[in-house]
């Protein structure tokens, strides 16, 4: 009825294997696209996102003559032309060069400043981590974490490293150790700081600084996979 289609006019979806009508331009598709649900305000949506995607200016280029990160582009604008509170993305960054990566990110970002809610999939764990709020880890079918993506990283504190800084008058020979400006460095798990920090001391070393290092997201996946 009504209400579906009212609730339909505001999801944007873009999938991982789309099909582009090759023969057209892309502001052709963009309008095609558009007019499925949409009337009206065509025009300046599509500047505004082709702009901030910067596809603005192969629009009037045929499809066929579209990279695969044009497409990625064009694509994207096409989900999000219509301004919808909902947008679904399957992989959104793949096929992307680092420059388009980057502005990708940047626009989900301001999206969601915007309060678009955006939900997408990705095999890329720190575009997750750099991108979401709350996420969802799949492993063989079933879901092994769904919730904050920062509760998540502040709950795996056992794998924390800390990272230790200290001068000495004479060098410690220990593999370990690097040097870093006039002080000396190592990552230590946290059950063997008393012990290093009192070896150290009792070389004639002074203690600079004691940092906890966060694991990354990233990290926290691949040690949970295991």
């Amino acid at each position: 009825g009504s209400n579906w289609n009212e609730i339909k006019s505001n999801i944007g979806y873009f999938p991982e294997r789309p099909y582009f009508y090759s023969h057209m331009t892309g502001r052709e598709f963009c309008k095609y696209i558009y007019s499925l649900g949409n009337s009206g305000g065509f025009n300046e949506s599509l500047n505004k996102w082709a702009k901030k995607i910067n596809i603005d200016y192969a629009l009037d280029q045929k499809l066929h003559s579209y990279s695969k990160g044009m497409l990625q582009r064009i694509g994207f604008v096409t989900s999000v032309i219509a301004n919808p509170k909902l947008v679904i993305l399957d992989e959104p960054l793949s096929g992307l060069d680092p420059i388009g990566r980057k502005e990708f990110k940047d626009v989900l970002k301001e999206l969601h400043k915007e309060g678009t809610t955006i939900f997408f999939s990705s095999h890329i764990v720190s575009d997750v981590e750099e991108i979401c709020d709350h996420l969802v880890v799949i492993k063989s079918g079933s879901t092994t974490y769904c919730g904050s993506t920062i509760d998540l990283i502040k709950s795996h504190e056992d794998y924390n490293f800390n990272e230790l800084y200290f001068s000495s008058s004479s060098k410690i020979d220990i593999d370990t150790f690097y040097s870093k400006s006039s002080m000396y460095g190592t990552k230590v798990k946290a059950e063997d700081i008393d012990k290093t920090i009192r070896f150290l001391q009792e070389k004639g070393a002074s203690i600079h600084k004691l940092s906890s290092i966060r694991p990354s997201l990233e990290d926290i996946v691949y040690l949970e996979g295991k």
